[in-house]
């Protein structure tokens, strides 16, 4: 096999609406760490994008190139329905740039940059008027695709391959192909290693005996020879195709790829030895031959019929939501959506019968998924059937649709495409903005609840003012008529909203803050307290709320963090037209019932002993749920349970230890997040968190690692006596299930402290 060099670049992604850099969609890349360029390296990047845009045939493009601490984000604005070959454009134009060989490790069709998680629905979908129980398993299907397969996908997909046209998990029968090509009567299935076993073996010499008597060809590849000998499997995947398609058509034509047509590097250059190249990607060697394929690479993924139908959204002032596999017009109860392939023409729309709902955007570092919760229960009560997408998930009317993190685009989409939903309250995460963009080109209000360190490091935020300009985006999805809600207490927003063009409302804790008093002088309409009650000032109208501390979710006054929510999340039902005495009813009792707002905040008294279970995940977060725990006018000792994901640098790691340092806790238990290690070795944000914590003057004999995060939450629970104090930050949703499961068990069973406790039970499926 030949070696392949490392990529210089960490991250090659589509943007797939308006983003960071840009009002549209496009294509971005960041920089390998410690990759050593100069200015004419970056000047030839923009000249190879020109080049290629020219070649391409596409509108002027707008290019950026953002420099930060790590190297620099490289964009460029791209055409909506050649989104993937943006990226071949962007990793070409850098790659010849460098002038370096090329690698096919980085294409894995965006495998390890996918949105969402993985989850099952529990409401099937009636969008299609035939075989729906199908549609819905063959979409579970497509959005639980391994690696593998989306490697394969991506050099199948829009006719990439001699032309011919491959489907993703086509149902045949009984069963349902991993990829199919119906001209070639050719199937390709993907086997992981439980195919190996005698059971397996039998089924699939059934399978393909099934297939075989419908005329088809089955070709099988191993999952791992997929990842460690890509180049072997897609060639043979190209030969076996090139040969069905010569047979059928007599000529053989196919798109042209710089790995197997181009001619080779050597003689164009004495770089010996001969550098290999994947299937499918332009070739550095020789710009010519590198425009040839990715002339015909935006060929087979052009979709003229979804730019038609996009445009014709455009022009009847209509929500316009796609991804690789639906499109959908209009939003909740007022819209449709058909697959990509079945696209109808404009005049084939019922326009008349679909259009927007009222939606709002919440963003920030702390407070997001309470303050979606919190607007979700004002439209609710205000009447509207409401969709809801948050890190926990796809909800509507309360009732789980998906479980995962769902603040993402996908999560977006999700929630706008339930077809009895009236309005749509969308947690917009930076992660999701900075991969993919905003899922929506429009909605009614956004919240931008704080800034807070977090996620430095990634895709190149380094700092507030970066991290600001992220969460700002939604900035760009409100016209005129909408309404940006913000923070006054926050400086950075305060010094950023300067340069935004939208209406901008203002909320603080201090209603008589002067941000908010110059606002309501220009008539904007604001959100704060004074004298201990929250007010909202609507043009000359000024509405009182109910007394602050009154409010459940306050925890008495004591959760200034959940004052700062709840003022902003006032301010933006009111911008969606929820009457003040709706906001003020819910406000009075949300946060009573423990399924309010699972995660956060929540309660449980044992005798004198208190358990709280919270998200908190950031020095600030971890900062305001101990003030309103009262941890520092505590008169037991004090337990806690720490554990970080893998994505932040040390720095961050070391800072949430110093914030649990500054507490003087007696007990803390460090642990790993299942799933979220991305990157780092187990128990190895533990170690750092543990060095920190004995520099802070923690005690080593106070410190205990157990990296199961359920049982991290046992230990302290055993070690409790009557009147300690016991906060717990659970971040893994099945991990937070069975935790409250515990706890509300314990509590109906009278257990108090020193008592036995009862087995863990498994967390029933959402």
């Amino acid at each position: 096999m030949t070696s392949v060099l490392p990529e210089p670049f960490q991250d090659s992604r589509r943007l797939t609406g308006s983003n960071l850099y840009f009002d549209g969609p496009g294509a971005a890349l960041e920089t390998a760490r410690g990759l050593h360029f100069d200015d004419a390296t970056l000047s030839a990047w923009t000249r190879n994008i020109e080049a290629a845009r020219t070649a391409l045939g596409w509108p002027e493009t707008e290019t950026v190139l953002r420099r930060h601490d790590s190297g620099v984000s490289l964009a460029f604005t791209a055409p909506a329905d050649q989104l993937y070959t943006a990226t071949e454009v962007n990793e070409w134009a850098w790659w010849a740039a460098l002038d370096v060989p090329f690698s096919h490790r980085e294409k894995v069709a965006e495998g390890r940059m996918r949105e969402g998680a993985r989850g099952s629905t529990t409401t099937p979908r009636r969008k299609l008027p035939f075989d729906a129980e199908t549609q819905d398993f063959i979409r579970e299907l497509r959005k639980n695709s391994t690696e593998p397969e989306q490697l394969i996908w991506f050099f199948l997909r829009d006719r990439r391959l001699h032309g011919q046209k491959f489907r993703r998990q086509k149902s045949l029968g009984p069963y349902v192909l991993d990829f199919y090509c119906h001209e070639l009567k050719l199937a390709i299935e993907l086997d992981g290693a439980q195919h190996n076993e005698p059971d397996k073996l039998v089924l699939d010499a059934k399978r393909d005996a099934f297939t075989a008597s419908q005329g088809i060809a089955t070709l099988r590849y191993w999952n791992h020879d997929v990842l460690a000998s890509t180049e072997l499997v897609l060639e043979d995947i190209w030969n076996q195709v090139y040969a069905r398609a010569s047979d059928d058509t007599g000529g053989g034509k196919s798109m042209p790829s710089s790995a197997l047509r181009a001619p080779s590097p050597e003689g164009r250059r004495k770089q010996p030895p001969a550098r290999f190249h994947a299937p499918g990607h332009a070739a550095t060697w020789d710009e010519e031959s590198a425009l040839q394929t990715l002339r015909a690479v935006a060929r087979a993924e052009a979709r003229p019929a979804l730019i038609t139908l996009m445009r014709a959204a455009r022009s009847h002032h209509l929500p316009f939501l796609a991804d690789d596999d639906e499109v959908t017009l209009g939003e909740g109860e007022g819209g449709r959506t058909w697959f990509v392939d079945e696209l109808p023409t404009p005049d084939g729309v019922p326009w008349e019968q679909l259009h927007a709902i009222p939606t709002a955007l919440v963003t920030g570092s702390n407070g997001k998924t309470t303050t979606v919760r919190l607007l979700a229960a004002m439209t609710r009560a205000h009447g509207w059937r409401t969709a809801h997408s948050c890190t926990d998930g796809v909800f509507f009317d309360g009732l789980a649709l998906e479980a995962g993190d769902f603040s993402g685009p996908t999560g977006a989409r999700t929630a706008l495409r339930q077809g009895q939903a009236q309005a749509a309250i969308l947690e917009t995460a930076r992660g999701g903005m900075l991969r993919r963009g905003l899922a929506v080109a429009h909605a009614n209000a956004a919240i931008v609840t704080n800034i807070a360190p977090d996620h430095f490091g990634e895709y190149g935020i380094h700092d507030l003012d970066d991290l600001a300009r992220v969460k700002l985006v939604v900035a760009r999805a409100i016209d005129q008529d909408g309404l940006l809600a913000l923070n006054a207490d926050d400086p950075v927003l305060v010094r950023q909203s300067a340069a935004l063009g939208c209406p901008q409302g203002w909320f603080a804790l201090d209603f008589d803050h002067p941000l908010l008093q110059a606002a309501r002088a220009a008539g904007r309409p604001t959100s704060g307290l004074r004298d201990g009650r929250l007010l909202l000032q609507l043009a000359d109208d000024a509405h009182d709320l109910g007394e602050v501390a009154a409010m459940p979710l306050t925890l008495g006054g004591r959760a200034i963090y959940n004052i700062a929510n709840i003022a902003g999340a006032a301010l933006t039902a009111a911008a969606l037209g929820i009457p003040s005495g709706t906001i003020a009813a819910v406000l009075a009792r949300f946060g009573r019932d423990q399924a309010d707002n699972p995660g956060r905040l929540q309660h449980w008294r044992f005798g004198q002993l208190e358990v709280f279970v919270d998200y908190a995940h950031n020095p600030d977060g971890l900062r305001g749920l101990l003030h309103a725990v009262a941890a520092d006018r505590r008169s037991g000792r004090l337990a806690m349970i720490l554990g970080h994901a893998g994505n932040r640098e040390d720095a961050d790691l070391r800072a949430v230890a110093t914030t649990a340092a500054s507490a003087r806790p007696e007990l803390v238990v460090l642990k790993d997040i299942a799933g979220y290690e991305r990157g780092r070795a187990a128990g190895e944000v533990a170690s750092i968190m543990r060095a920190q914590l004995l520099e802070d003057g923690v005690p080593a004999d106070a410190i205990s690692t157990c990296l199961d995060e359920v049982e991290a939450t046992r230990i302290p629970l055993s070690w409790a006596r009557d009147g300690d104090l016991l906060v717990l930050p659970i971040h893994e949703l099945d991990a937070r299930e069975q935790v409250t499961n515990l706890l509300d068990a314990m509590a109906a069973a009278g257990w108090r402290a020193g008592d036995a406790l009862p087995p863990i039970t498994p967390a029933p499926p959402l």
